[in-house]
């Protein structure tokens, strides 16, 4: 059985919700106007990787998500600042730990500028 694509589930679980509440949608969706150079630096195949693991909610901590990811915890951390900067993912403390979650359920990108 084919493994369903994590961009295809995250949508699929904010359409239905958006659907159900529409007063609701605003504050789960974004939209960021980025230069082309900006979008590919942005969102690499890992750091898609990463916001489609978040988004499924199954890890946790940082530590967690790079041992899912097997990916270094440096480099997890590193594309987390990134995302957090941009306003993709939140990191929550919790002690002494953080959890990643998503800002926002649907980023929307342009890709022509008018």
């Amino acid at each position: 059985m084919n493994k369903p694509d994590p961009i295809d589930w995250i949508f699929k679980k904010w359409t239905e919700e958006s659907i159900r509440d529409p007063e609701s949608t605003p504050d789960k969706m974004d939209l960021l106007e980025l230069t082309p150079k900006l979008m590919t630096k942005l969102f690499t195949p890992s750091r898609a990787l990463l916001l489609a693991e978040i988004a499924q909610g199954h890890c946790k901590t940082i530590q967690e998500l790079a041992k899912k990811l097997k990916r270094p915890l440096s480099a997890v951390s590193r594309d987390l600042g990134v995302l957090e900067f941009y306003g993709l993912v939140k990191l929550l403390r919790n002690g002494k730990t953080k959890t990643p979650t998503l800002s926002k359920q649907l980023v929307i990108v342009p890709l022509a500028s008018q």
